[in-house]
C-alpha cells in the first residue's frame, strides 16, 4: 500500500480495512470457512494531503 499520509492515518486505514474484511468473512463463513479474500486495492480516494486518486481502469 502506498499512502502519503501520516503513520497514524496509515495504521487507522489498515485497521478499518481489516475490520471490514473480517466482517465479510464472518458473514460468509457458513458457506466456506476456508475462503481467502484477495485482490484488495484502492480504486478511488479524495481529500488529504496528496489530493485525489483514481486507479487506472477504475
Amino acid at each position: 500500500m502506498n499512502f502519503s499520509e501520516t503513520p497514524k492515518k496509515k495504521t487507522y486505514i489498515n485497521q478499518r480495512t481489516n475490520i471490514a474484511l473480517l466482517t465479510i468473512y464472518d458473514m460468509c463463513k457458513a458457506v466456506d470457512r476456508g475462503m481467502t479474500i484477495t485482490g484488495v486495492k484502492l480504486l478511488e480516494k479524495h481529500g488529504g494531503k496528496s489530493g485525489s486518486f483514481v486507479a487506472s481502469g477504475a
